[in-house]
């Protein structure tokens, strides 16, 4: 049983794609994107569930990746030029990301956090070459998370940034302003409060 209230919500939202001939559809599509070794770095950047891919992870995955492929959300890559360490691994994981660009500066927390194993910022020059640019800065998900973990952030935040386990980037994805987040959050919630947001 899920644990988080991120989790849980992915868990409701996947019974409701369950009781539709077109959320069955849609969630073996994810489903099979998961399980294609084409994806296997986008699928990674959304997340990395430690529990492996439940219905509700599968479910939230592809949530995402309707932001994504409706242009709601883009992303970009930003190389790190090494693959993280551990979670516990923080020492080490701070020292690696200090071969990030220039423009960018990580901070890894010491300990758990909701909001994520660290902070990515960015130089304001940049800020509107990047996805959630606008932002300032971007939560830090480092090797395991959830992918609904990465939708509540883009949730609360408008921006996430990824570094997976076994990729040598970081991915950065987000809205392109505080208006296409705002205005995107409103729509969920609402549909939440009047149907149940049963649409991906």
């Amino acid at each position: 049983m899920s644990t988080t209230v991120h989790a849980r919500a992915a868990d409701q939202f996947a019974s409701s794609l369950q009781g539709t001939e077109d959320g069955r559809r849609k969630l073996a599509q994810y489903q099979q994107m998961i399980a294609d070794p084409t994806y296997k770095d986008f699928t990674a950047a959304i997340g990395q569930p430690y529990h492996g891919w439940t219905v509700g992870q599968v479910a939230a995955l592809g949530r995402v990746h309707s932001l994504l492929y409706s242009g709601r959300i883009t992303a970009i890559r930003i190389d790190v030029g090494a693959e993280p360490s551990r979670d516990s691994a923080r020492d080490t994981n701070r020292a690696k990301l200090q071969q990030l660009p220039e423009d960018f500066v990580t901070t890894v927390y010491d300990g758990l956090s909701h909001d994520g194993d660290g902070l990515l910022t960015w130089d304001p020059g940049i800020a509107d070459d990047l996805p959630g640019g606008w932002a300032k800065n971007a939560p830090l998900e480092i090797g395991h998370t959830d992918a609904s973990r990465t939708f509540i952030h883009l949730a609360e935040h408008g921006v996430i940034a990824r570094w997976p386990y076994n990729a040598k980037d970081i991915w950065l994805l987000g809205f392109p302003s505080f208006t296409a987040w705002a205005d995107w959050t409103t729509d969920t919630f609402t549909r939440l409060l009047d149907d149940g947001d049963t649409q991906p």
